[in-house]
């Protein structure tokens, strides 16, 4: 087993070559048209294409709701150079590449080269990365984001705070759950202030570049649509589907459907503000009724959300 391992670290370039190439020819051969949430995706890039706007146009303004931005402009700017689906294989492959190099470097940071290695072997052989590159998602975009804000942040100079802080304001700029990661800074910095290592300016650094970002990306959107946006407004409909009759801790949009709670009629004449605040209260009213059932649901999302791995 030894021999085996240390021939493929051996030849771990090689490897990783065979690996990307395997997804070019994915990309370049085996392309299916976008569904569902990689469709939502491109169609909004499109739509800012149109309207020569960034993410949001004025005219998303009575969409559902609004929805990794950064990653929509991400979209508008790779787009804007070659106008083909063919374009989101690409971005996903160098994302891919840049998720592969953040951890390596991290592994290696940790531990060593070999382990390091070893760690990209067992990367390569997850098939859903393998198959990810073929589909518009924010979860590519968002890893390298979150990688890149540890690499930052492990490198420990008030600097690299600084853009660790950058980075996890825009990991949140394109899934809310990045402030998870902003919270594990804040604790590990509150841990070496408990064992009385010096930690004040790293904090300034961190929160700067954190508020920096939100403040930077919130203004463009302000100037551009009219709003302070800078993250996704996805939350209060995620929270209806997981509270209301028909919910079984799954991912179940039957809720949304006419003749069920969270149907709105003429739903196109209101913004996504409106639809924001009438899915929060629908969610509140039916938590106040049934707060035990609300509870009990946890441990099936816990499951269902981990249970499998398999869209790809």
């Amino acid at each position: 087993m030894n021999r085996i391992l240390n021939y493929l670290i051996k030849n771990i370039f090689k490897i990783v070559i065979a690996y990307f190439v395997f997804q070019f020819l994915l990309v370049i051969f085996w392309q299916q048209p976008f569904q569902s949430d990689s469709h939502y995706y491109y169609k909004l890039a499109q739509d800012c294409l149109k309207y020569h706007s960034i993410y949001p146009a004025k005219a998303h303004l009575y969409e559902d709701y609004i929805i990794a931005p950064l990653y929509v402009n991400l979209l508008v700017a790779a787009l804007s150079i070659y106008n083909a689906q063919i374009t989101i294989g690409f971005l996903n492959i160098l994302l891919n590449a840049l998720q592969m190099f953040l951890l390596f470097r991290l592994s290696e940071r940790f531990t060593d080269r070999k382990t390091a290695c070893v760690c990209l072997l067992l990367y390569m052989c997850y098939l859903n990365i393998l198959g990810l590159v073929l589909i518009n998602l924010t979860e590519m975009f968002f890893e390298v984001l979150v990688l890149s804000s540890l690499y930052f942040f492990y490198k420990d100079s008030n600097k690299s705070l600084f853009l660790a802080g950058v980075f996890a304001a825009a990991s949140i700029a394109v899934r809310p759950v990045g402030w998870g990661l902003v919270a594990a800074f804040l604790i590990t910095l509150a841990v070496r202030f408990i064992k009385r290592n010096y930690v004040t300016k790293q904090l300034i650094a961190l929160i700067l570049g954190l508020s920096l970002f939100i403040i930077a990306l919130g203004t463009v959107t302000q100037i551009s649509f009219g709003k302070f946006i800078y993250t996704s407004s996805t939350g209060p409909l995620n929270l209806l589907i997981g509270a209301n009759d028909n919910t079984t801790g799954a991912f179940n949009a039957r809720v949304l459907e006419k003749g069920n709670v969270g149907y709105i009629q003429n739903s196109d004449s209101l913004t996504y503000i409106e639809k924001e605040n009438f899915y929060k209260q629908k969610t509140k009213d039916w938590i106040i009724s049934h707060p035990a059932k609300w509870l009990s649901l946890i441990p099936a999302k816990i499951f269902f959300m981990f249970a499998w791995d398999d869209f790809t």
